[in-house]
Parts: C-alpha cells; structure tokens; sequence
C-alpha cells in the first residue's frame, strides 16, 4: 500500500497545472488524507497486537509506542490540511477545568496504561479566550511528546494558573505539560529510536505557531510557578461567557 501511495504522489506532482498555487494544495490535501487513511489502519493492527494474550511486557511497550508515534504522525497530517485549507480563527471563552476534563478519555487512550494524565487547576481559574479546535491540537501534541520521553511510566502533567507577563505587563493564563515519576527516561525504546530531537522540535515549533498567532506566549524549560516543562500562555477569556 505503501509504494501504491508514492506512486499516487510522483503522478500527482508531474501533472502540469495552469494554477501552481491551487494545484500544490491539491496535492498536500490529497496526499494528507491517503496517508491519514494509511495511519488509521496501522493503528488498528497495533491496537490488536496489543490485545494479543501472546504478546511479552516489551512486546507491548513496542506497540503502544507504535501508536504514540503514529497519532503524532496523524496530528502533523492534520497540519498538512491546514495547509491546503487555512481558515480564520476561532476564538472562544473556555473554561480550563472542563476543558481538559472533556480531553481526558482522548489523552488516556493517546498515552499507554503506565502514564497517567494528571491535571492541576487551581478553583476560579478564568476562562482562556482561544480557538478551541487548535489548542486541543496543540495540547494533544504536547502530551504525546512528553510520552516520548518516558517510555517506561509516570504521569504526564498539565497544570494551569494566573501569571502576570512582563512583555506586554498584563496577566494571561498558563498551561504547562511536565512529566513526573518517569521511572527511566530514554529516547530509544526495544533498541530502536523512537522520536528524534529534530521531529520534536518541529512539533515545538507547530505549537508555537499556534499560540503566538493567538497573542500568547510560548516557552521551554524552568517556570517560576510550574515544574520544568513546556509552558503556554493565553489570553484570559470574559467571566460571564466561558464555554467548554
């Protein structure tokens, strides 16, 4: 299936086109949805395989690293939509809580049975005002790269709180993804890499893309009221219309 597809592709891009510009978006939302279609199937085997009574600890551990792998490969297909069809944003009010409650069932099946999503919201946290469709991108990416790092367990953590920015001076809410308790960390799972520190960075950078065209702020490393990690910050959203 996979030859056919690159075939599919080298056809695609000897066609000549009077459009340049309409027929490269042609091309990228073609060859996006075949290999989102390719993807689909593949995680569906190694869900299977994953079920299977057969299968050793580390035959197991290899398969959901499989999955982890491929959902970052469908969230970057996703982004190759986006491409080829830009829409405007989407701004909402959203409340943190909700939110990331709405995400858990999504970011526990994206994470194997040894990491555990964990969220601390403080009470009366107010809303972020952002497009929620690309922040649950973004979180999700966030989260699958944390699991990379981690492949023997532990939590993965995403806290929030009120922070006041120097640049501009005004205050706007952070959301931070950190990992916790991982017993090991490795970039290498069953003798073979996994996720490569230039993959991971181009993921870094799609998510700050995300952010900064929403007005926020984006980070690596230490944060004074958060654990080292990758930190967000958003605008704060009105208090009297805040949607999940």
């Amino acid at each position: 299936m996979a030859e056919k597809l690159a075939a599919k592709i080298r056809y695609r891009l000897k066609k000549p086109a009077k459009r340049e510009g309409h027929a490269q978006r042609r091309v990228i939302e073609s060859v996006a949805v075949d290999l989102n279609a390719l993807l689909a199937s593949v995680v569906e085997v190694f869900t299977d395989l994953q079920k299977e009574s057969f299968a050793s600890p580390e035959e197991r551990r290899r398969y959901d690293l499989g999955i982890a792998c491929m959902l970052l490969s469908r969230l970057l297909v996703r982004q190759l939509l986006d491409y080829a069809n830009p829409r405007q944003l989407r701004p909402v009010n959203i409340d943190v809580a909700q939110f990331l409650a709405s995400l858990e069932p999504a970011l526990r099946s994206a994470l194997s049975t040894d990491v555990c999503p964990r969220f601390e919201v403080p009470r009366n946290l107010p809303p972020i005002y952002c497009d929620q469709q690309l922040m649950v991108r973004a979180l999700l990416s966030l989260v699958l790269d944390a699991r990379t790092g981690m492949p023997n367990g532990g939590e993965v953590v995403i806290s929030a709180g009120v922070d006041l920015l120097t640049e501009p001076i005004r205050p706007m809410i952070r959301l931070s993804v950190s990992k916790r308790n991982e017993r090991e960390y490795s970039s290498r799972a069953g003798g073979k890499e996994y996720c490569s520190v230039e993959s991971a960075m181009r993921g870094m950078a799609v998510v700050r893309h995300i952010v900064e065209n929403q007005g926020g702020k984006f980070a690596i490393g230490g944060c004074l009221h958060a654990p080292p990690g990758v930190h967000v910050w958003l605008p704060i959203g009105s208090t009297t219309a805040a949607s999940a």
